[in-house]
């Protein structure tokens, strides 16, 4: 049997939104990246239904429900790039539009992602077969390794308290 070589991560991916989950989904991400001094690449996918790209989005609901949506995004990357989370750690940030994992997973091609950190929403399977699971749709078709964070994770400051 060869001898496996350590996993090196340069760059994680972690899409975020204002849930539960995906605050647990920047603490884990943070700390995977001070420990490999990786980067971190923040990610927000504006979504509305029927809405592939941003000129479909355009064409749908108008220039100003657009802009707000971006407004939205830039303002929350800015916000968790800047948070004392990612004090000293390299960001970067990326507003996308359209379907979540098909945005995410073009993302982590286009950037030499070598990590995505996500967090789950655990709707359970009757959800996924309703609704759809964007962390399942990445796990399933990344070509990276994919940590999923799970929505009531403990962080080591709520276990210390």
């Amino acid at each position: 049997m060869n001898e496996l070589q350590p996993l090196r991560f340069h760059r994680i991916l972690v899409p975020i939104d204002e849930s539960r989950p995906s605050h647990n989904s920047l603490a884990v991400a943070a700390g995977i990246a001070r420990e490999s001094g990786a980067t971190v690449v923040l990610a927000h996918v504006a979504e509305m239904s029927y809405s592939q790209d941003r000129n479909e989005m355009l064409a749908t609901y108008g220039e100003h429900i657009v802009k707000d949506f971006e407004r939205y995004g830039q303002d929350l990357l800015r916000r968790t790039a800047e948070s004392d989370t990612f004090a000293g750690i390299e960001v970067e940030m990326e507003e996308l539009f359209g379907d979540p994992a098909r945005a995410l997973l073009d993302l982590a091609d286009r950037k030499n992602i070598d990590a995505i950190v996500m967090g789950s929403h655990g709707r359970g399977a009757w959800g996924r077969m309703i609704l759809g699971s964007v962390s399942q749709r990445v796990v399933h078709e990344a070509k990276v390794p994919v940590v999923i964070v799970p929505p009531h994770l403990k962080r080591a400051e709520e276990i210390e308290a």
